[in-house]
């Protein structure tokens, strides 16, 4: 999800998530699932989010903010991530759940692998919307710095809603990866995002214009997880319950677990 390229203050059209990818896997991974009445399990996720953020601007086009699409982004990424740390024992079903892709096991492959290659770039990072933020606006040759002008016109850029919405969604894929491939690394970076936070560099992110709450909000992991899956047991039992009984998950969000 890339704001911009050569003048990310000028030019924040979203250009694409991964650029190094298996161009045919991606560009499956990005066709719109909402034949009928299926609806993506990123998409069920991601649009309720979208809903309170989109705006329509003087050209009638729907459009997000940049800074708004990666705080989505980030949340939807640490929501995959809870996902698939909960699911290890469920890899194929859950693949199956988010997508039939062209060979079984290859979403699998490929969400874990783009999230080994993001973590790569910044290996110490200690929450998931910071490691989104980071490596996003490291593509646009740009770091978290309150002080630079560039930083602020780029998260205030109005992106296109209909551009940007697949790219979040595709964020969620891939921090499910993130959550198969580091289940550990999935809990410390929960757990260190909202038992430890550091508030100076809350503070700065906030001032350099990410969309964040004055202060964070506190979910202990075992809430967080459980409501992640009770809520892909409903988009389950809604939209494709031929794998209830095979995921194997309670409906209850407050009930959910594998």
């Amino acid at each position: 999800m890339v704001a911009g390229s050569r003048n990310p203050a000028q030019d924040a059209e979203g250009r694409g998530l991964h650029a190094d990818s298996s161009a045919a896997f991606v560009v499956w991974l990005r066709q719109p699932k909402t034949e009928g009445r299926m609806l993506a399990l990123g998409a069920f996720f991601m649009y309720p989010l979208i809903k309170s953020k989109a705006m329509t601007d003087f050209d009638d086009k729907v459009k997000i903010t940049y800074t708004d699409a990666l705080q989505i982004g980030g949340f939807l990424y640490e929501t995959g991530a809870l996902l698939g740390r909960a699911t290890l024992a469920k890899t194929a079903v859950l693949e199956k759940v988010m997508g039939v892709p062209p060979n079984p096991g290859d979403l699998v492959a490929f969400a874990k692998n783009m999230a080994r290659q993001r973590k790569g770039l910044t290996p110490n990072e200690k929450s998931f919307g910071m490691l989104v933020l980071r490596t996003e606006m490291s593509k646009l040759g740009l770091s978290i710095d309150p002080k630079d002008k560039r930083v602020m016109l780029t998260l205030q850029r109005k992106m296109l809603l209909e551009e940007i919405q697949r790219e979040i969604e595709v964020l969620f894929s891939e921090g499910v990866g993130f959550g198969w491939a580091f289940p550990q690394e999935t809990e410390t970076m929960y757990r260190d995002t909202y038992e430890h936070v550091d508030m100076d560099k809350w503070r700065m992110y906030r001032e350099a214009g990410l969309a964040i709450a004055e202060t964070p909000t506190f979910i202990p992991l075992e809430e967080r997880e459980a409501e992640v899956l009770g809520a892909v047991a409903e988009y389950v039992h809604e939209y494709q319950p031929v794998f209830e009984v095979e995921l194997g998950l309670k409906r209850s969000a407050q009930e959910g677990q594998i």
